[in-house]
């Protein structure tokens, strides 16, 4: 009862507050609406904005004062009550003094945008603009409807408002907004340029300009965009994680300088923690990604996904043991299914077939497709290292049945119709890939290193060859089969130089076998021995190296 004896005085001390800021008094309201007003911030401070705004409505239709038509305004704007928006900034700016005009003109400009009006809308902000007022051309560009002859005549204005205000970034950002959508590349990137250099740091900016660089798929210009951006706000955590996001995709190196720095600021953020894992275990820096999935088990944060990234570094130390422990103790349902697919590929990988089989037969019953799947593939893989290829070509053409466009599924079974010398289905299987996506060099790199290998369609292997290595210069495969392409077409010398890059970046078996034949066939029989020699120190058993030293008669 106490708190019910006090709220008329707290009423009218509320109103009175606000009014006297607005230069009114609130003697004009009766008990009724001070009432409404408290009741109205009473749902504002609960976070009830639908009611809160009806409140403020209602009494903004029966009075001509602008504090309230400006708090229907902008709690109308927030319900996205757009006709109730509109209606309560005409009178805000139709009662508004004069040194809050521009802020009721803007909402006005805003609220005919929501409403339809571009045109209207349009008008109104470039009276803001005219009279100094902050602007946002942006949001109503945005809220224009794709309609040519609209985006045209927007444009125009926009470009008018441009000459007079030369140095303003939201009339840039607008305009490249509108030449994106009137398919005007040029001028988008020019227009972008300028806002970006008028206004590196603001947030709209830099979203629309990296969103445009990806799209155009230029990486590297877009984390410039946020480099500059973070040049003029050093201590925006926000933009050095985006930042961090995007290079973790496209600059390993990058995106560890970026968590480093968030890490040092936010010790113990477990998202952080766990992306400079990702960087560190991406770029093989295993004791580093190590270190840093531990620090996650020691606070007891994510760790299913620790123990699972502990799983893979284990994996690639070779520390079977360990590798084992963490994939066991993956406990999130999820990533537990994951766990369990790496799990088998290690008993595959000691060559315990048995145990791998029989975690796979009792993992079967799922209903996950995708999980069924990749166990399916993993029971492939194990009758293709015991030398079942007809098995494992038969699982993979029932799985290819149910997704026949599965590019991870088309290029295994090419390689297993490759082993068994079935070229017109391998052919047909990468030339599906590539018909999918025309730029995946893996699939190109393995039709032409198939044709050059297996047919005498040489000229035809090199030119898709060639394509892979547009794609991917420094991938050693595809230098290695465009050596051995240019060795086929009889270009000796030329070949050396390819394989002899692939010989430095990744001293494979395979490789060694083609480097060490054309340095043979070049005369340099010495240098050829030497390369076979130590491949076969490494590799005893590997079938090709013994092939190419049989068949060329090397005393070694």
């Amino acid at each position: 009862m106490k708190y019910l004896l006090l709220i008329p005085g707290l009423v009218i001390g509320i109103a009175a507050t606000a009014f006297a800021d607005n230069g009114r008094q609130p003697a004009g309201l009766d008990r009724e609406s001070l009432f409404r007003i408290l009741a109205g911030e009473f749902a504002v401070y609960r976070q009830q904005y639908d009611t809160a705004q009806q409140y403020y409505q209602a009494q903004s239709a029966t009075t001509d004062d602008a504090w309230l038509a400006e708090r229907a305004t902008r709690l109308s704007m927030y319900s996205r009550r757009y006709a109730d928006m509109l209606q309560a900034a005409r009178k805000w700016r139709a009662n508004a003094p004069a040194d809050d005009n521009i802020t009721a003109t803007f909402f006005l400009s805003l609220a005919y945008a929501f409403n339809n009006q571009p045109n209207v809308a349009l008008e109104h902000m470039r009276h803001v603009l005219n009279k100094g007022g902050e602007t946002d051309f942006t949001r109503l560009v945005n809220l224009l409807p794709a309609d040519h002859d609209s985006e045209m005549f927007y444009l125009n204005e926009l470009q008018q408002a441009s000459l007079q205000h030369k140095n303003h970034y939201d009339l840039a950002l607008a305009r490249a907004i509108l030449h994106n959508r009137l398919g005007n590349p040029a001028e988008t990137q020019n227009a972008i340029e300028q806002a970006v250099e008028l206004a590196p740091g603001n947030p709209a900016v830099v979203e629309y300009a990296v969103r445009l660089y990806l799209k155009q798929q230029r990486p590297q210009q877009a984390m410039a965009i946020y480099h500059k951006a973070i040049e003029h706000n050093p201590t925006d955590m926000e933009l050095r994680l985006a930042l961090a996001r995007l290079a973790m995709r496209h600059d390993l190196e990058e995106a560890q300088k970026q968590l480093q720095y968030l890490l040092g600021h936010s010790p113990d953020d477990d998202y952080i923690i766990l992306n400079l894992g990702l960087a560190h275990l991406r770029s093989g820096q295993l004791d580093k990604a190590e270190e840093m999935f531990q620090l996650l088990l020691r606070n007891r944060q994510q760790v299913s996904s620790a123990n699972y990234y502990l799983g893979l570094v284990y994996r690639q130390k070779g520390d079977f043991e360990n590798a084992m422990a963490s994939f066991l103790a993956v406990n999130d349902p999820e990533q537990r299914k994951l766990a369990k697919e790496q799990l088998i590929s290690l008993y595959i990988d000691k060559e315990l077939y048995a145990e791998a089989a029989t975690r796979i037969d009792k993992s079967l019953d799922t209903d996950d497709r995708q999980h069924r799947e990749a166990l399916l593939q993993l029971k492939a893989r194990i009758h293709e290292e015991k030398g079942e290829i007809t098995q494992a070509y038969s699982i993979l053409s029932s799985l290819l049945d149910n997704n026949p466009d599965s590019i991870e599924l088309r290029y295994s079974r090419a390689m297993l119709a490759e082993t068994e010398n079935r070229i017109q289905q391998a052919e047909q299987d990468l030339r599906h890939i590539i018909n999918l996506k025309p730029d995946n060099a893996l699939a190109l790199n393995a039709l032409g290193y198939t044709l050059a290998n297996k047919t005498d369609r040489y000229r035809e292997a090199y030119e898709l060859i060639k394509q892979a290595h547009a794609l991917l210069p420094d991938d050693p495969a595809i230098l290695d089969s465009l050596g051995w392409v240019l060795f086929r077409m009889g270009e000796t010398q030329k070949a050396l130089g390819y394989l002899q890059q692939a010989m430095d970046a990744y001293p494979d078996a395979e490789i060694a076998a083609h480097l060490g034949e054309v340095l043979w066939t070049l005369g340099r029989k010495d240098e050829a021995r030497d390369v076979l020699r130590k491949a076969l120190d490494e590799n005893p058993s590997h079938h090709l190296l013994n092939q190419t030293v049989k068949r060329l008669n090397v005393s070694l």
